[in-house]
C-alpha cells in the first residue's frame, strides 16, 4: 500500500506544477508583503514539518500553487472547487493542517498567476497536542524512521507497512 502511494504522490502532475512556480509565487509574496523570504531546506525534527520559507525571526511560510484552479481566481476556486484549501470565505479549512509548533506563526498562502491570498495562522497547542502530534509521531516512528535507517525504496524492496516491522 505505502510503495504505491509514496510514488504517486512524489512524481504527482500537481506537486510538479507547484515546484515549478513556487518560486514567483514565492517573489510575489515578498513584493505583496514587503518581507524578505529565507530558504529554510528540510528540518528532520519529531514535532516538525519542513515548510516553503522562513520569515523574520519567528515566521514560517506555506505557500501553495494549486493545479486545480490554474485558470482561475482564488474567489472562483472556493466556489466551484470542493477540495481547495479554502472554504468559500476565503478562510482556511479545518481541519487541514498547518503546523506551527516550530515556529510563531505561518502564513498560508494560495498564489496564481494573477492572484494572491495571504491568511497568517498563529499557534494552536491544543490542536497541536490533540490533532496533529498524534498522527505524527506514528507515522514517524511506524513508516518513517525505519526507512530512514533502512531505506527499501533505494533498493527496489516494497516500501514497508506502518507497525511491521
Amino acid at each position: 500500500m505505502w510503495g504505491p502511494l509514496v510514488n504517486t504522490i512524489l512524481s504527482c502532475v500537481a506537486i510538479e506544477y507547484g515546484k515549478i512556480n513556487e518560486q514567483n509565487a514565492i517573489e510575489a509574496y515578498c513584493k505583496k508583503t514587503g518581507e524578505c523570504v529565507r530558504s529554510c531546506g528540510l528540518f528532520l525534527d519529531l514535532e516538525c514539518a519542513s515548510s516553503d520559507g522562513l520569515i523574520g525571526n519567528d515566521g514560517i511560510l506555506e505557500m501553495k500553487c494549486p493545479k486545480s484552479a490554474k485558470n482561475m481566481l482564488i474567489s472562483e476556486a472556493v466556489q466551484k472547487l470542493k477540495n481547495f484549501y479554502l472554504d468559500k470565505n476565503c478562510s482556511l479549512k479545518k481541519p487541514i493542517i498547518i503546523i506551527t509548533r516550530c515556529k510563531g506563526n505561518c502564513d498560508f498562502a494560495v498564489w496564481k498567476p494573477k492572484d494572491l491570498l495571504i491568511q497568517r495562522i498563529y499557534q494552536d497547542e491544543d490542536f497541536w497536542h490533540a490533532k496533529v502530534f498524534p498522527k505524527l509521531k506514528f507515522f514517524y516512528e511506524k513508516a518513517l524512521f525505519h526507512e530512514i535507517v533502512d531505506p527499501r525504496k533505494s533498493r527496489n524492496m516494497a516500501i514497508r507497512e506502518p507497525g511491521k516491522e
